[in-house]
């Protein structure tokens, strides 16, 4: 969150203010793995957790096959592969099996503004554009929304849709059991 509050639940009901030394920095997205490895980034800035508890500011992302500092709009564990999965603002996806050393992926994109997944394929949004990939490292441009009508209309506010559910969700249960907060 913003002016570097962390906030984490182990239930889902209870909520706490991570303690961090995060100062101002802001932490737009957040994902973890099944080995409690967690990653943030917001804008260009990245940090990384062992327990979600307490984060350590990484400084500018900047992939070991990247030429420059990279700014990451969205992030996701991909369970099938597994390895975390984020997507840029400039057109350009990511893969870290570790959530320390990223590597840099091409596709054909501009832009991203979000991504998820089911069990079998990756799903990142770009406008009116979705990308695909079974592994997170070769994407191929999906449908347009355009073509094929309200189907795949719009893939990024189903994304943020959902994402803003869960989101919305945690939040309120963080407040109704935590009356002081």
């Amino acid at each position: 969150g913003g002016q570097g509050v962390v906030i984490t639940s182990t239930t889902g009901a209870n909520w706490a203010i991570a303690e961090n030394a995060l100062g101002s920095a802001t932490i737009q997205t957040i994902a973890w793995d099944d080995n409690e490895q967690w990653v943030g980034f917001g804008g260009t800035q990245w940090f990384s957790s062992d327990n979600g508890q307490e984060w350590t500011a990484r400084g500018s992302f900047v992939p070991v096959n990247g030429s420059g500092t990279h700014t990451v709009v969205d992030v996701i564990w991909d369970y099938k592969n597994t390895q975390f999965v984020a997507v840029g603002s400039g057109g350009s996806a990511y893969t870290s099996s570790d959530g320390v050393v990223w590597t840099e992926r091409t596709t054909t994109a501009t832009t991203f503004s979000g991504i998820t997944a089911n069990e079998d394929i990756l799903i990142a949004a770009s406008g009116d554009l979705i990308y695909t990939s079974t592994d997170g490292q070769t994407w191929t441009l999906g449908i347009a929304a355009e073509l094929e009508g309200d189907r795949y209309a719009d893939a990024r506010d189903l994304i943020l849709a959902n994402k803003q559910m869960i989101a919305e969700i945690a939040v309120n249960k963080m407040l109704a059991n935590n009356p002081g907060f």
